[in-house]
C-alpha cells in the first residue's frame, strides 16, 4: 500500500501473501501476521475478535490493557507494540523487486512453472539455498500438457521432497504466484479437490517448518531461469548440484543485493 503510493512498485499487493494490501491486512490478515500471533498466543487460544474488531478499537484495547504477556513478564500492551512493528518492518520501504533472503538458519526454496504457448507443454524448475544466497541445490523437470497453476504447484511439490530428502528442517517457499500461496495457505487445504495441494498441505505437516511466502516474478528470476534449462523432453527429474553457469549471474546479482 504505502509502498505503491509513494511510486516505489506499480504493485499494490502485499509482499508476503499477494492479497491487496492495507494496514489491516499488514498487522492481523496476512498469513505471516496471524502466524506471528498464533506462535504468541497458541493457535486455540486467540479469540474471534482479535482479528474481527475494527482497526482503532484493536490497537487501543491493546495498546492500553495492563494484563500480563502470554509466556511473557513483559507487559502485554508493550510486547503488542513490539509485535506489531516486528510485523510491520518487513513491509517498509526497501526493494521488493530484490530476492529477500530467508530468516538465519533456514533454507529457501524458489519455484516457478512456464507453460508453453504453442504446445502448452509445461515444465517446471526450482532451487534451494541457504539464509546469505548459498547454492544447496537446483532441479527442474517437464510434466506434460496442463496449465500454469498446475505447473506452479508441481515445482512447490517436487521442491519440497527435495528439501524434506537433504533432511533441511526451516523451509521458505518463495513463489511469484499469488494463486499458490493463496490456495496452499488455505485452512481447507487439507480437502482442497486438488490432489496437488492435498499432496503439499501433509508433506508441510511431517516434522519440520514450512512457511510460504508470495514474491514479485523480478525477484524469482533464477527459479524462471532453470525452468528454461528443462527440455520438453526431459519428464524424469533433473537434479543440479552445482548451479549451472546459465544462472550464475542470477545468484551473484541476488547476493550482491542482501549486502546493499
Amino acid at each position: 500500500m504505502k509502498r505503491h503510493r509513494r511510486g516505489l512498485t506499480e504493485n499494490p499487493s502485499c509482499i508476503c501473501c499477494g492479497s491487496v494490501e492495507s494496514i489491516d491486512h499488514i498487522l492481523r490478515g496476512c498469513p505471516y501476521a496471524r502466524n506471528v500471533w498464533s506462535l504468541i498466543f497458541g493457535v486455540n487460544q486467540i479469540t474471534i475478535t482479535f482479528f474481527t474488531d475494527d482497526m482503532k478499537t484493536w490497537l487501543l484495547t491493546n495498546l492500553r490493557s495492563n494484563a500480563s504477556s502470554p509466556y511473557s513478564v513483559v507487559p502485554w500492551n508493550t510486547l503488542f507494540a513490539a509485535i506489531c512493528w516486528h510485523i510491520w518492518k518487513p513491509t517498509s520501504p526497501v526493494n521488493t523487486l530484490q530476492w529477500r533472503a530467508p530468516p538465519q538458519h533456514w533454507s529457501c526454496l524458489n519455484t516457478d512453472g512456464s507453460v508453453c504457448s504453442s504446445s502448452h507443454h509445461t515444465k517446471t524448475g526450482g532451487l534451494l539455498r541457504d539464509n546469505i544466497g548459498s547454492w544447496i541445490q537446483g532441479f527442474g523437470r517437464c510434466i506434460g500438457i496442463t496449465n500454469a497453476f498446475t505447473a506452479e504447484l508441481w515445482a512447490i511439490l517436487d521442491g519440497l521432497n527435495l528439501a524434506w530428502q537433504l533432511g533441511l528442517e526451516f523451509i521458505q517457499v518463495q513463489t511469484d504466484c499469488s494463486k499458490t500461496v493463496s490456495k496452499i495457505t488455505s485452512r481447507d487445504a487439507h480437502r482442497s479437490p486438488s490432489t496437488l495441494i492435498r499432496s503439499i498441505h501433509a508433506l508441510c505437516q511431517r516434522a519440520w517448518v514450512v512457511e510460504f511466502i508470495w514474491i514479485p516474478r523480478e525477484a524469482n528470476q533464477v527459479a524462471d531461469r532453470m525452468t528454461k534449462l528443462i527440455s520438453f523432453s526431459q519428464f524424469d527429474m533433473v537434479l543440479f548440484t552445482n548451479p549451472p553457469a546459465q544462472v550464475q549471474d542470477l545468484l551473484a546479482k541476488d547476493v550482491d543485493g542482501l549486502a546493499s
